[in-house]
This record gives C-alpha cells, sequence and structure tokens, in this order.
C-alpha cells in the first residue's frame, strides 16, 4: 500500500508504483536480462542457479555465521519430511514457501531477502519439533538443542565489547569495524555546513550522515536529470526546488550503472553527457574520498573527470 504495486518495483507497467518511472523500469528489465543471460549464460544455467541457491547461501565465503544458515536450511528441509506432512497447513506452507523463494532468487541471489520467509519456515517446521519433544525416547533432548540453537545465534566478541560502553570506545569500533562509509561522512561533514544538504548519488549507505540528506536505490536520482533534460533545469532543480548545496557521486558506481543498467550506448553517453557537464558549469570539487566525490553546487569549477 506504500507505493501501490504488490510487486514493486516490478511490472510498473502493469501496476505502476510510487517514485518510479518507464525510463527506471526499462532499466531494472534490461539489468533483469543481463542478469539472465549474460552473466548465466541461458536459463538452463539460471535454473541450476536458482537450484543450488540454498547451498550457496550457506556456503559463500562473504556470508558471517555459517551455522546460522545452516540452522535456516534445517527448516526449509523440515516440512518436506512425513511427520510434518499429517498437518492440513503443509501442502499450503510448502507452496507458499517454495514459491517465495523461486519469486526472489530469480532476480538475484540475495540471501537478506530470504528474511521474510523464515516464519513460514517455522510454521512448517512447527509440527515435527512439536512430536519430537514429546516422543519418550528423545524428547528430553530436542528441547534443550532447539534453546542451544538459539542462543548459539548471539555474537558474544561483538555483543561484550565492553569498550563499546565508553564514547572512545565506541568511536573506535565505528571507525575499524564498520564500512567505509562512516569515515566517509565525517570527512563530508566537515565540508558542508550545518544548514546544508546533499544530493547523494550512487551511494544508499546515509545513516551515518547527520546532514540533510536525499538519496534514491541505485540509480534512481539520475531520474531528477532526465526530467530536467538540460544543465541548466537540473540546476534549478536541485539548488532551488530542492534545496541542495552539495552533491556526492560515487564514479565506482555511476560507471557501473551506465556499464549495466543502461540498455543503449545512445542513453549511456546522453546520462554521462549530461552529468558531467552539470558538474563543469554548476559544481565545485571540494573533496575525493576513495571512489567519491563531493561537489558544492555553485560557479562553474574543476572538470569532474569522467
Amino acid at each position: 500500500w506504500f507505493t501501490g504495486n504488490p510487486v514493486y518495483p516490478n511490472l510498473f507497467s502493469l501496476f505502476g508504483g510510487a517514485n518510479w518511472s518507464e525510463t527506471l523500469d526499462r532499466q531494472l528489465r534490461h539489468q533483469y536480462f543481463q542478469f539472465f543471460w549474460e552473466e548465466h549464460s541461458g536459463l538452463l544455467n539460471q535454473l541450476k542457479a536458482v537450484l543450488l541457491s540454498p547451498w550457496d547461501l550457506i556456503a559463500a565465503k562473504h556470508l558471517r555465521g555459517r551455522f546460522s544458515f545452516l540452522v535456516i536450511l534445517g527448516l526449509f528441509l523440515a516440512p518436506f519430511l512425513r511427520e510434518s506432512w499429517r498437518e492440513r497447513t503443509a501442502p499450503i506452507l510448502l507452496l507458499a514457501l517454495l514459491g517465495y523463494i523461486m519469486w526472489v532468487l530469480f532476480p538475484g541471489n540475495e540471501s537478506r531477502f530470504l528474511v521474510p520467509v523464515i516464519p513460514l519456515m517455522i510454521l512448517g517446521a512447527a509440527p515435527l519439533f512439536h512430536r519430537a519433544i514429546r516422543n519418550p525416547r528423545y524428547g528430553w533432548i530436542v528441547l534443550p538443542a532447539l534453546h542451544l540453537m538459539g542462543f548459539s545465534q548471539l555474537r558474544f566478541p561483538r555483543t561484550l565489547q565492553l569498550e563499546a560502553f565508553t564514547p572512545e570506545g565506541y568511536q573506535h569500533i565505528l571507525e575499524t569495524t564498520t564500512t567505509t562509509r562512516y569515515s566517509l561522512w565525517r570527512e563530508v561533514e566537515k565540508k558542508v555546513p550545518p544548514d546544508g544538504r546533499i544530493a547523494v548519488f550512487f551511494e544508499e549507505q546515509v545513516y551515518y550522515l547527520d546532514r540533510p540528506s536525499f538519496y534514491h536505490w541505485f540509480g534512481g536520482n539520475m531520474e531528477i536529470l532526465r526530467q530536467a533534460k538540460t544543465p541548466e533545469t537540473v540546476e534549478q532543480r536541485l539548488t532551488e526546488d530542492l534545496g541542495v548545496t552539495h552533491l556526492l557521486l560515487g564514479y565506482r558506481d555511476f560507471n557501473y550503472y551506465l556499464s549495466f543498467n543502461c540498455p543503449s550506448k545512445e542513453e549511456m553517453d546522453w546520462e554521462k553527457d549530461l552529468m558531467e557537464e552539470i558538474l563543469d558549469r554548476y559544481a565545485q570539487k571540494v573533496l575525493e574520498y576513495e571512489d567519491y566525490v563531493l561537489f558544492a553546487l555553485g560557479p562553474a569549477g574543476e572538470r569532474s573527470g569522467l
């Protein structure tokens, strides 16, 4: 009900959707096409990737807490067991579970999207665990084992970091254990006054930023450029209508967006040239930090280096 589209941002042509457009829809479909056919070399390989996704989610090197995903895999398998099928709701839960997983994993293998389906897994596994607990032969060990599984999910090394309870220790943890964005925003705030406002392009992790800002899902802010069409109207839209004083551009993701999301070279060149002209005529570079550049909107300054 927030967007008006039950499968947002997909099927925009059928359902529409708030803060979306035909251009973004076309780019999203192009992104899916590249994912299916270019990265996975066709539908058969994509089907294979979907079937192997439960194992990939567990074995992937970038995931932490592998045991957590072993627990989730156990919940996934539980509804398939004979004991679970004694419940009338088992087929419905199983179909819903499989349908959701197929829906999520086809666009992209993102483990975080599986979080909403865990309650379905628990409902499907509950009858099996209930009967196991009541079994006189091994029920006495099942309940403690379930509690131990839940207890093991706590990250004690991180939970018991006593230094987090002091301002200096908490600051140290933020600077050493979080992403580079924390340090990025600290540097940005040295350049942007408290009453400034930042338009963030191609960076979504703004929760460490204390200055007023606005951003959009990957490439969404480019819609401002597309609608305005000329550098003059883009500058007016940003500074006068939205009150923007600074613009932050993540170059790595911007270049990735141009090469991966734009369906045609003409569209890619148009968006790149428009951004370059805006920064050349109305922006001045005030900070470079790794792949990010902060511009102050105003008189023409340095070339953007696109």
